[in-house]
């Protein structure tokens, strides 16, 4: 079962990999997660300035419930981080989308957000892919 588990990790885009190692990071894979603190929830623990930001600049409209869907967060998750990497002209690598997630906009410059990608870069099984 693991074998064959990791034979399928290495068939996914680095791009999956990554959604897969944000899914594991930030919520275990559990898609009811609710952080109070940060008002953050479902798989990806979306908060609700990432829903004003794909609003304003994309006229994508997500309540925060419908966030605790795991698809709609994958959407989510894959607009914010390629609005950003678009609006400041980045590569967008794996952990500038890693960073951005955790960090903001300019989260992939935040010395605060680099122990958030070494976490979610351990989950991952294309290391080279960075």
């Amino acid at each position: 079962m693991i074998f064959s588990t990791l034979i399928l990790l290495t068939l996914l885009s680095p791009k999956e990999q990554l959604w897969r190692s944000i899914m594991e990071q930030e919520s275990s894979f559990q898609m009811w997660s609710y952080c109070k603190r940060e008002d953050a929830v479902g798989v990806a623990q979306i908060r609700p300035c990432v829903l004003v930001d794909i609003k304003q600049f994309l006229g994508i409209e997500v309540n925060h419930t419908m966030c605790y869907d795991p698809y709609t967060s994958k959407l989510v998750w894959l607009c914010y981080t390629n609005l950003w990497i678009g609006r400041l002209g980045l590569l967008g690598t794996l952990e500038q989308r890693a960073r951005i997630w955790n960090g903001g906009p300019y989260g992939w410059r935040k010395l605060s957000t680099l122990n958030y990608w070494n976490s979610v870069k351990s989950k991952l099984y294309l290391r080279d892919q960075t």
